[in-house]
């Protein structure tokens, strides 16, 4: 469960939600009532449009707060994995739907690509401080980007490229019966 514990962030967003509310013309009490009820229900003080917001509309109002405190030559290879690489993956998903596990796929995606370690590090860092700054604005309760065992994929791809017959079936006999299989399933029993 979240913590209930407001932050001044989501005060403010609750205030805007209000103040905008009450400009259309809608009671103040029922939209403070309807907030409340939506916050007990989802269990969180965060405003509905805030808690399903897409990773990239979240990244558009809170960017300057998440390179808070970088060194400014921090800023283009974060950048540049956020741009590259989290928008294009996960960015249209809601903050609140991204899991270690789709981070972890996504990560692997990336290496498959041929991204180097130092880019998909600093792709995770950039990823880390997003879900950092998520957790600050009360919308999410712990950082699932936090994944390991990435870097083991770098090793076996170096394996392979050692060693290529590695991935080739040892036994011939299996092999010769796997062909013999295919021709048999194929048009006119053809034998390329």
């Amino acid at each position: 469960m979240l913590s209930t514990q407001v932050t001044p962030a989501q005060t403010h967003a609750w205030a805007n939600f209000l103040a905008g509310a009450v400009h259309n013309g809608l009671d103040p009490t029922l939209v403070t009532q309807w907030l409340t009820v939506l916050a007990d229900a989802t269990g969180s003080p965060v405003l509905p449009s805030l808690a399903s917001m897409p990773l990239a509309d979240y990244i558009s109002l809170r960017l300057s707060a998440i390179l808070a405190g970088l060194e400014t030559t921090t800023h283009v290879p974060y950048l540049a994995g956020w741009h590259l690489r989290i928008a294009p993956e996960l960015g249209r998903l809601p903050l609140r739907l991204i899991t270690t596990a789709l981070i972890t796929a996504a990560v692997f995606g990336w290496i498959a690509d041929g991204c180097s370690r130092s880019t998909i590090k600093n792709t995770l860092a950039m990823l880390s401080r997003i879900f950092e700054q998520a957790i600050v604005d009360g919308i999410l309760e712990h950082n699932p980007a936090h994944i390991t065992g990435w870097q083991r994929e770098y090793q076996q791809v170096e394996d392979e490229l050692r060693d290529p017959r590695s991935l080739a079936l040892r036994d011939w006999d299996a092999l010769t019966e796997l062909d013999d299989a295919l021709v048999v399933a194929s048009y006119n029993r053809y034998r390329g």
